[in-house]
């Protein structure tokens, strides 16, 4: 079996993942570490140098090859359902399961691990809340496609 978490950036994918992949005695993959250790360079690198576009195929290229994979937890990008058949691709392959967190959880996590965030850098808190809402509103379509939903809320 294979699972993937989905879910806002800094809902908490990674961390859970790695607890339910030692729980399960399965693999975890970071899908922005894999990322990173095929490009040799930070997202935030990745980002810098070639935009979010480039990103977002190397995400879907290295999505391809982690379903090669068996008995994974894979933690997706934030936008990785949201982009190209990524979404489809997903939920035939894994069990999706949407992990949902507040909005105000999410900001507080990631003004405090901002320089980690290509997408939020160089913002203050009330523009990272309205970017967050706004990415939300506009990805919750995708997200509320998973399988399952998991609150969240710590």
């Amino acid at each position: 079996m294979k699972i993937a978490l989905l879910g806002m950036p800094a809902a908490g994918k990674s961390t859970q993942g790695r607890k339910l992949a030692e729980m399960l005695d399965y693999t975890f993959i970071d899908l922005d570490k894999w990322i990173e250790a095929q490009e040799k360079m930070s997202i935030v690198t990745i980002f810098d140098k070639f935009g979010e576009d480039y990103f977002r195929e190397m995400e879907r290229v290295a999505l391809h090859q982690v379903i090669k994979n068996e008995n994974i937890i894979l933690a997706t990008g934030g936008g990785t359902p949201c982009f190209y058949d990524n979404l489809h691709i997903l939920r035939k392959n894994f069990l999706c399961i949407f992990v949902d967190v507040p909005i105000i959880n999410i900001q507080q996590r990631i003004i405090n691990n901002q320089k980690a965030r290509p997408l939020f850098m160089n913002m203050e808190a009330e523009e990272i809340k309205v970017k967050l809402e706004n990415m939300y509103q506009s990805r919750i379509q995708y997200y509320q496609k998973a399988h399952l939903r998991w609150d969240n809320k710590v």
